[in-house]
């Protein structure tokens, strides 16, 4: 019996397919027509592909399947993203981006590419092809007429309708209640286009990734040479009968070296001997050397070589120093440190207000993991919100070469959840023109595939390479319950509170998150980072309950995610500060900042612990690697004193910290260590006057301590005593043994001293880290029993 397929509504302009309104026919892809529709939820152009009824039938309709799920799965800049897979009328659609501009086929057709056009392009194929390698996705039909070039000078990877996913990554695609195998091409036979075919898969041979390479080196010598490469049809792998084609600077003198060598080796006959991976194709192009121009067609940049009079390269040159070709000046200036500052919140809901925080810090956590990108961190972005300076004033406060601002909106849509939609904008401060700009929105569940999007698209267009590790880390972003997500954006706000109260609520808000989702790894990590610092800092959990607990939430989140520099972090500082296992802290602090060289507190926790093992000027120079990333934040700006004082260096402390307090007035941690080092420094007076303020602001133990320490070495030894005999009557904040030692040392009663150091290490004091170089002690250093206490603590 024939089978009658059911009758489809004409396509025309204002016809509803689904929530999909066709506004016209665009015209024939390689498994159906496509039409040019709206999306009525989101209000925005898609591509809508259908079978046609020629092509209809179950086989087909699962080949097309087959497309939508292995193109669902690469999220990069560079591959066009597929949307929405559905039936209407019994037929099967496609909703794909819509990618405006021209394919390359289309461009190749009407004029010659400049080289450093090839390269771009050619960067950005490698990188969209490495995309989807990662996912076990093998394109098998890239060629120019499958590559669009957008307006804004992007290349985008299109149809992957003969595409093969491997059976690991096809099967998690299968509905978990069809028991049937998934459907797999066996990654062998000839789909795809002969002209641009590998050897291999012209021979029906099994392929892999080197295949799609091949293909590529085709693209890149049709785009160099300005003609197709020569390549023999009759080819016999088996009997080594496969030649290269020749190299394009054989067919065009004009074509470079390097760049010739590159399509070379991606035109191996022998998979064996072209580039590894697409992404290492992707570096050697961006190894090479050329100096800029602007496309003729000023749509993008273009690298090449300027071959011309010298008068008119001096006038090339004199324009670029005067900046008047603003085009090209992201290029020549080489912008290596970006600040991200705080994302607006378009919905004009303040209960969203700590959304578009949470994605900020996203974005500087993500771009903190280049390695060749420094990245302004939150504290010091954050302190632009609604701020009516210039880009070019915020650059220069933060010393950065570019400024990365946009806004965010979550929207409910039927059916789909929440959605995000983030729109971007690269500023170069100096002639407030944008270097970049994108709109993007995915499903909340999304939102780290779409920050890992955000900072290859930002890395590329600035020309910043990512080593093999980053691309491997940003290539696969997890997804994350949306609800999880909010709970820990809440967590993560009121832990910055860096208080009491703010670190319980936030511990609470990472719990709920992970009952949510137990296998999200930032959670743990919030849970670590919440009481290592209240056991820590503060000494609000016992110390051993607090050091386990963040020990087992680090180590759970970094089994979850091993590239979790914050994971890596919180278990160093508790290693260091509570579980004094100084081989460990040193080799987790080593290891966050490898992560996240941007993590500006890996830096300032490591800077502390250099300074307390001793090493003093290694200290400093990582707080100021920290005051580099964080330049407003008044912690780190104070903590940059911290290896002064202990090096003796007591002027130069003071110099540092009434810099902090010009910016930061009447901040407490500056104003105490301020106070310490003029009493070290002999400057008494001023330093009891300090203390004195500070026991009226802050009426604590360790307040009272302070004063009566000071009162000490100002000669002042009844008030000394009676100072600390009132810390010690305080049962709300019970005195730290070791600032009872530092008071009875400045009393110049030793033995009560060291008595206290005793109980110290007895009650395990986090504050026992400093006793080996701070020179509050050194009167006790002659004491054999001050020897054995530092030979219990083990320091290196």
């Amino acid at each position: 019996m024939c089978r009658v397929e059911p009758a489809l509504p004409v396509l025309g302009p204002g016809t509803f397919i689904g929530p999909y309104v066709v506004i016209e026919r665009l015209g024939l892809g390689g498994m159906g027509e496509v039409f040019l529709a709206r999306d009525s939820r989101l209000q925005r152009k898609v591509a809508l592909k259908y079978l046609t009824s020629e092509k209809s039938g179950d086989e087909t309709r699962a080949t097309i399947l087959r497309e939508a799920r292995a193109a669902a799965r690469i999220n990069h800049p560079n591959v066009a993203a597929v949307h929405d897979v559905f039936d209407e009328s019994g037929r099967t659609f496609i909703v794909m981006e819509y990618v405006g501009g021209e394919s390359l086929a289309a461009r190749l057709g009407r004029e010659r590419l400049p080289i450093g056009t090839v390269i771009s392009i050619g960067r950005q194929l490698a990188a969209g092809l490495a995309a989807a390698h990662a996912e076990g996705i093998i394109h098998r039909d890239l060629k120019p007429a499958n590559v669009q070039l957008t307006p804004e000078g992007s290349a985008k990877i299109l149809d992957f309708g003969v595409a093969r996913a491997t059976a690991s990554i096809l099967s998690t695609t299968t509905s978990e209640h069809d028991n049937r195998a998934p459907e797999i091409d066996a990654g062998v036979g000839r789909p795809g286009t002969p002209a641009y075919m590998s050897p291999e898969q012209k021979l029906a041979l099994p392929i892999d990734e080197r295949s799609d390479i091949y293909s590529l080196g085709l693209v890149l010598f049709e785009m160099a040479a300005g003609r197709r490469a020569a390549v023999v049809d009759t080819i016999d792998l088996a009997f080594g009968a496969a030649l290269p084609p020749p190299r394009p600077d054989a067919a065009d003198a004009k074509v470079p070296a390097e760049l010739a060598t590159i399509i070379e080796r991606a035109l191996e006959p022998d998979p064996r001997r072209r580039f590894n991976s697409a992404a290492e194709l992707e570096s050697a192009l961006a190894a090479i050397d050329i100096p800029v121009e602007p496309d003729s067609r000023g749509s993008r940049i273009s690298r090449r070589t300027w071959i011309g009079s010298g008068v008119a390269a001096m006038a090339i040159l004199s324009i670029a120093i005067a900046g008047i070709v603003r085009g090209t000046r992201h290029e020549t200036l080489r912008i290596r440190s970006l600040a991200v500052l705080p994302l607006a919140n378009d919905s004009h809901d303040p209960r969203q207000d700590y959304l578009a925080d949470g994605i900020t810090d996203g974005l500087i956590n993500t771009f903190g993991q280049i390695g060749a990108l420094k990245v302004t961190a939150r504290t010091s972005s954050m302190q632009f919100r609604n701020t009516t300076k210039s880009v070019a004033q915020i650059a220069r406060e933060l010393n950065v070469d570019a400024v990365l601002e946009g806004s965010i909106m979550i929207e409910r849509i039927f059916q789909d959840g929440e959605r995000v939609r983030i729109a971007l904008n690269l500023i170069d401060p100096a002639t407030q023109q944008q270097i970049w700009s994108e709109t993007l929105d995915r499903e909340l569940g999304s939102v780290l595939a779409l920050q890992t999007d955000i900072a290859r698209s930002v890395a590329q267009k600035i020309n910043v390479v990512l080593t093999r590790e980053e691309g491997g880390r940003l290539a696969k972003p997890p997804q994350v319950n949306p609800e999880a997500f909010k709970l820990y954006l809440l967590g993560r706000q009121r832990w910055n509170s860096r208080t009491v109260p703010g670190l319980r609520e936030a511990l609470d808000f990472f719990r709920q998150a992970l009952a949510l989702d137990p296998t999200y790894a930032p959670a743990h990590a919030g849970v670590a980072d919440s009481y290592a610092l209240l056991a820590g800092d503060f000494g609000a959990v016992p110390r051993d309950a607090g050091a386990d607990a963040a020990t087992a939430s680090a180590l759970r989140a970094i089994a979850l995610d091993p590239s979790l520099a914050e994971a890596h972090a919180s278990l160093a500082f508790t290693d260091f500060f509570l579980k004094w296992n100084w081989t460990e802290a040193e080799k987790g602090f080593r290891r966050a900042i490898e992560l996240n060289p941007s993590y500006a507190t890996a830096h300032q926790w490591f800077g502390n612990f250099l300074s307390d093992m001793g090493r003093e000027e290694e200290g400093l120079a990582e707080m100021k690697r920290a005051q580099t990333l964080d330049p407003l934040s008044p912690i780190i700006s104070r903590d940059v004193a911290w290896p002064l004082f202990f090096n003796r260096r007591y002027d130069e402390a003071i110099q540092q910290l009434q810099s902090t307090l010009s910016m930061h007035p009447d901040y407490v941690p500056a104003e105490r260590l301020l106070a310490r080092a003029q009493a070290m420094g002999g400057q008494s007076v001023d330093a009891v006057s300090m203390f004195e303020r500070l026991r009226a602001k802050d009426a604590t133990s360790r307040s009272r301590c302070e004063l009566a320490w000071a009162y000490a070495l100002a000669g002042r030894h009844d008030d000394a005593m009676r100072e600390l005999e009132r810390a010690r009557a305080m049962a709300e904040f019970p005195t730290y043994p070791y600032d009872e030692a530092l008071v009875l040392t400045a009393l110049g009663r030793i033995t009560p001293a060291l008595d206290a150091l005793d109980r110290a290490y007895a009650q395990r004091d986090p504050t026992l880290v400093n006793v080996k170089h701070d020179p509050r002690l050194d009167a006790l250093h002659s004491d054999p029993r001050y020897s054995r206490l530092l030979a219990l603590m083990r320091f290196p």
